[in-house]
């Protein structure tokens, strides 16, 4: 979901966007919005610092794999990903059923949470 506003907004790679102010607040915006709606509201620093750091990692390993480029990758990934094509209504049940996967998740978490205390 960490880049859930780049289906409404589109994707700038990451040198043109640092120079695009008025793009990264509206970006900042909806993707606030976007993850209170599915509430994600509330990540810590932490929480924030490991997504970026996947997504530098995501980053590299596409960049090694695809470009057979080593000047960037610094970060490693578990575990390997397929970059084969698939149809887009595949792409997109997948990741519908990976949000309710989470949503249920959160779900039961803040439940429990709920549950234990006085």
């Amino acid at each position: 979901m960490h880049d859930a506003s780049e289906a409404y907004i589109s994707d700038i790679t990451r040198p043109v966007k640092q120079e695009l102010s008025q793009y990264l607040e509206m970006e900042q915006r909806l993707q606030q919005f976007i993850y209170t709606v599915y509430g994600l509201s509330d990540l810590t620093q932490y929480e924030c610092s490991l997504i970026k750091e996947i997504d530098d990692d995501m980053l590299a390993y596409e960049m090694r794999l695809l470009l057979h480029s080593h000047e960037v990758c610094k970060g490693e990934l578990i575990g390997q990903h397929n970059f084969q094509f698939v149809m887009m209504k595949e792409v997109e049940d997948e990741f519908v059923r990976l949000v309710k996967e989470l949503q249920n998740k959160l779900s039961l978490t803040s439940t429990m949470e709920s549950l234990s205390t006085p």
